[in-house]
């Protein structure tokens, strides 16, 4: 059991979508089919650039690029939460190995738990499953006003932790991700999941979750 000492890292904020559960491909598809209705063909570089990213964020970047006036990104968001949504329903997302234990012995030692994701809250729900209670504290893309890679997101979870920047430590794996981590000051951990992302400005890398080893990074 670890002793709990005033200088270490006392809160833990998690990514959701690739960080604590893996979907393969399914935000990429829902984007791919959302787009196709449109006569709209995202080319792999854009594809890239949608991990991290809230919805409306990506749609305006794809939409300016073709001077696609004409469509609503608010609508064009819920569209593809819904296309989210019914996948999910087919299709359940499936933890990482070791999370579940690895977030009981953060608990286990006072560590303080925060979910910040760009998904929206009625889909963040779906992919987060029974994880979802387990944390202190709840952010989604509807709490925030800027998306990664803007720091606001991780911020306002070490706020309502009551903690600051260096308290913290945050688990992320998209470029977006970690470029807002590290903008805000935090010591960010990058979940390797061989999806191409750039996670050399992290300042750690795991390719799974070992509980007892991660716990020395808040000693």
């Amino acid at each position: 059991m670890m002793l709990y000492t005033d200088n270490m890292r006392k809160g833990a904020i998690f990514d959701l979508d690739g960080t604590l559960v893996g979907t393969i491909g399914l935000h990429e598809k829902a984007w791919i089919e959302l787009f196709q209705k449109y006569d709209i063909t995202l080319t792999d570089g854009e594809l890239k650039k949608q991990s991290g990213k809230k919805n409306i964020l990506f749609i305006n970047l794809v939409l300016k690029g073709r001077n696609r006036k004409d469509l609503n990104p608010r609508k064009l968001s819920h569209e593809k939460d819904e296309i989210v949504i019914e996948g999910l329903r087919k299709e359940p997302s499936r933890y990482f190995k070791g999370i579940k234990q690895f977030l009981k012995l953060l608990g286990e030692n006072g560590i303080k738990l925060a979910l910040a994701t760009s998904a929206t809250q009625k889909t963040a729900v779906l992919l987060a499953g029974d994880l979802i209670g387990i944390f202190d504290v709840k952010i989604f893309a509807e709490n925030i006003h800027k998306g990664k890679p803007n720091p606001e997101i991780f911020l306002k979870a070490a706020e309502m932790l009551g903690m600051k920047s260096s308290d913290c430590i945050v688990f992320e794996d998209a470029e977006s991700g970690i470029e807002a981590a590290k903008m805000g000051g935090f010591l960010c951990i990058a979940k390797d999941n061989n999806l191409g992302q750039d996670l050399s400005k992290a300042d750690f890398v795991i390719k799974e979750y070992n509980p007892l080893e991660l716990m020395k990074f808040f000693r």
